[in-house]
Formats: structure tokens, sequence, C-alpha cells
């Protein structure tokens, strides 16, 4: 696959055709390489191997889909000359933010230090709010009317996921034909649904994304233009989303530092579920379950498995509503670990209580720090 050239070989529109290329995408790496530089400075991520070996009988496209450059992208940032370039290779004129919270905000300050926008327009209800992401350099210009967007070549909404599929709508009746479109929500089965069911009469080109660089902290206060440095980012195209557009969004999140996973909705949600909203389910049934009195003795291990539980109540109660079949799944999985827990130790079996707290340790070191 090396120097294979992506689909495509005339721009959609005029805002694709203000863009500007990024080099192909070189040849995959195993899963037991680390990540290697390549002579324009891209980091070549590994685990190709593992999502072949994850998705290859569970994914609803076909199995090449997975070995294809867009099967997994790059870390952008991965050297000053490529960040350097970047500023060239990945531009949009304007770039509009619909819902400039902690997300929104922290993509707004990442393009602007990466000069990867010209203008950066943020969309949202609250004027006090807009007037903070502005103050905190997080946009150049805010309006409450989604109108504002016309002009986008670019628009990102970074609202809660409840939300996402009424603002995709009000931002499609007003953008030009052609503009690329994605989001930033955190399930992506009934988003991407909701648009493809329209696909036909819809003026833009969508894209589902999902930042996994998350806090438990809110507002544009909370933006950071390094969040997406070395997190990563899944892009979910439909299986009718053009080759070009995935790869134009996928350029987006690695030009902000990400390194960039493309899969099928349906598998996004399904590994979220354990990975992300299972464990806030848990982190908030631990909280719960803690007496009031016996809080001051709370240590740290104490505060590090329940800080998810500050996460707003609203939003997440909307995430694991539209996840919850997936979410059900891992939570009964979880379940079962417990349930092994308990039995070891009602049974005061020491040997098959190491080994289970050993399995788990082993778990969680993969992961690294």
């Amino acid at each position: 696959m090396a120097g294979r050239q992506r689909a495509g070989s005339r721009p959609a529109s005029e805002s694709q055709a203000r863009r500007r290329s990024m080099p192909a995408e070189a040849a995959m790496p195993s899963l037991s390489s680390r990540p290697t530089s390549t002579a324009s400075g891209i980091l070549r991520h590994p685990g190709i191997n593992a999502l072949r070996a994850f998705f290859g009988r569970r994914s609803a496209w076909p199995l090449d889909v997975l070995t294809h450059p867009r099967g997994i992208w790059y870390n952008a940032v991965a050297t000053p000359s490529f960040a350097a370039a970047m500023t060239t290779r990945a531009h949009w004129p304007v770039v509009a933010i619909v819902g400039v919270g902690m997300i929104g905000g922290s993509i707004g300050k990442a393009l602007r230090a990466r000069r990867l926008a010209g203008r950066i327009i943020g969309v949202g209800r609250s004027e006090a709010s807009l007037a903070a992401a502005k103050q905190a350099g997080c946009i150049t210009e805010a309006a409450v009317d989604v109108a504002a967007v016309a002009d986008a070549d670019l628009v990102v909404i970074a609202a809660g996921v409840a939300t996402i599929p009424t603002l995709l709508d009000a931002v499609d009746a007003v953008i030009r034909p052609g503009t690329l479109v994605t989001d930033a929500g955190s399930t992506k089965v009934s988003i991407v649904a909701g648009w493809e069911r329209r696909r036909r009469s819809r003026r833009g080109r969508f894209v589902g994304s999902h930042p996994i660089a998350g806090s438990h902290r809110r507002g544009p206060a909370a933006a950071d233009g390094e969040l997406f440095v070395g997190r990563v980012t899944v892009v979910t195209p439909a299986t009718a989303t053009p080759h070009r557009d995935a790869d134009e969004v996928g350029e987006l999140w690695s030009a902000l530092g990400s390194t960039v996973f493309m899969m099928p909705p349906r598998e996004h949600d399904r590994i979220l579920s354990a990975t992300s909203h299972a464990p806030h389910l848990i982190a908030a049934a631990v909280a719960a379950a803690t007496p009031p009195a016996t809080r001051t003795f709370t240590a740290g291990g104490w505060r590090d498995t329940t800080r998810i539980a500050t996460g707003d109540p609203e939003l997440w109660a909307d995430i694991l509503l539209d996840n919850a079949g997936n979410v059900g799944t891992a939570m009964r999985r979880f379940a079962v670990e417990v349930e092994k827990l308990l039995t070891v130790i009602e049974a005061g079996d020491r040997r098959r209580l190491v080994a289970l707290l050993s399995r788990a340790k082993d778990h969680r070191d993969a992961v690294g720090s």
C-alpha cells in the first residue's frame, strides 16, 4: 500500500477545492512494532493487525476496509517539521464550531495554535459563554444564530449527543453544498443513521467522529489546545461515505495531534461502551455506595476511581441511554467479574484471588500510564 493515493480525483466542491491534500498514506505496521517516523515526519501507529483480528468476523464492512490506509491513521504532531508542514497541507479558511465548551473550545484553540484556519466562528446559545470562549482564544468570532455557519468550509458540532441530530439538520439547511461537517459526540450509531436516512437530500458532507479526550471539567475555560495530542480519535464513516470525505475528517483530527482510527459506527459504540460508558456507571456506583460518614477517610484510590463520576449528569444520561444495549452488555460482564471476586473472597481462596487480581493488573498495565 505504500505510496498509494487516496480515492477521488476531483474536488467535490469549492470548499474542498480550497483545501490542500495530505501526502499519500504509508503502509500499516504490525501490532508488535512501535510507532515509526517517516520522511515527512508522520508517526505511523501500530495496531492494524489487532484491528483485523478484532473486527474481521464482526464488522459490517469487508475486511479490506480495515486494511485500507483508512483503517488506521497517524499521530500528526510527530515532529516540528511535520507540524510546520501541516500549516500548508491542511487548512480550512473558515471553520465553524457549534458548541464551544471544553471540547469545542479545545478544537478552536488547537486550530488557531497550528494556524489551520483563518476565521473560527463559535456558535452557541449563551452570549456570555461565547464571550468567554473568545476571550480564552478559542474562537475569533461569535454568533448565537446557526446561520453564521453559512460561509464555513468546515463545521464541527461539539454538543451533547441528544442535540447533535437537530443541530446537523439546522447546519445542513444553511451551509454551501459540499461543505464538510463532523461532530464530536460520544455515541455514533444514532447520529450517523439519522444523517444517512436523508443522505440524498443533504447539502453537506457529514462524517461522524469522536475524540477520546474528554474531561470532567466543563466550559471554554477548560479548553486546551493540546488536548488531542497523543489521544485517539475515532472516525466513523457510513457504508455510503466517500473515502475522500472520511480522509478529510481524518486529516482534521490528525492535524490536531490525534492518532485516528476509522471504524463503522456500531463497532465504535460497542467498544466505547466497555472503555468509557460502562466505566462511568461503575464510577457513579462506587461514589453512590460510599457512606457519607466515610468521606473523610477516602484516599487517592477512591478519588481516582470516582473522578469521572463528577461529569455532567444530564450529558451522561443522554450518552448512556443512546448506547443502552451495549452498555447493558458491558455492565453484565462487569457483574460477572465482581461475582468471581466475591466467590473467591467468601471462600477464603487466596490463590485464586491473587490470580484474578494479577489478571486485572496485567490488563491495566498493558494500557500504560
